[in-house]
This record gives structure tokens, C-alpha cells and sequence, in this order.
């Protein structure tokens, strides 16, 4: 969990990054690592509080990352699979058959 806590700071960031496209991918990439946490044990309740101060101090970026987190909880990734199966990379990073991103293809 607090290796989960520091890669969530770090890309967080990086979330004021001039680049569009640098925002967009670090907030893809820290909805995937909280919804990875989540299923590793990490409460919605320890997300919420390591994202708040991001909430006041880039607001868009905090709402992205919000509605991706929702999208991925919605889809079922932040739940392990059951032991024996696999989840593709696919799915977990949005590509066939959705994810996170909410891009649902390539």
C-alpha cells in the first residue's frame, strides 16, 4: 500500500504538465495503479483522502481521474480475478473491451 501511495504522489505530479496529452496518460495511468491498489486492500476511503489535495489544487485533472476511477469500479477492475484467470492488459489499460479510459478500442 504505500508503494501504491508514493507512485499515486509522484504522478499526481505530474498532472499540471503543459502537455495535453502527458495529463491525459498520467491520469489513465494513476486511475489504473488506485483501482490496482483497491483491489490489493486499499479503501475507497484511503483514495479519496490521498486525491483530495488534488481536488482543490487542479480540479481537472482531479474530476478525470474521479470519472475514470468510476468507469474502472464500474467495469468491475478493482476487483481481483479469481485465482486460475487472467485479466489482459487490454482491459485493464482500455483497449478491447474498455477499462478505465473509457476509450473502449483503439
Amino acid at each position: 500500500k504505500a508503494v501504491s501511495e508514493q507512485l499515486a504522489r509522484a504522478l499526481m505530479g505530474l498532472l499540471g504538465h503543459r502537455e495535453i496529452k502527458t495529463r491525459d496518460l498520467t491520469a489513465q495511468a494513476l486511475s489504473v495503479l488506485l483501482l490496482a491498489a483497491q483491489a490489493h486492500g486499499m479503501s475507497e476511503a484511503e483514495i479519496s483522502a490521498l486525491l483530495a489535495p488534488l481536488s482543490t489544487a487542479q480540479p481537472k485533472p482531479f474530476a478525470r481521474v474521479q470519472s475514470l476511477l468510476h468507469e474502472g469500479r464500474s467495469a468491475g477492475e478493482h476487483i481481483l480475478p479469481p485465482p486460475g484467470t487472467r485479466r489482459t492488459s487490454a482491459s485493464v489499460l482500455g483497449g478491447e473491451g474498455g477499462g478505465p479510459t473509457g476509450k473502449g478500442g483503439r
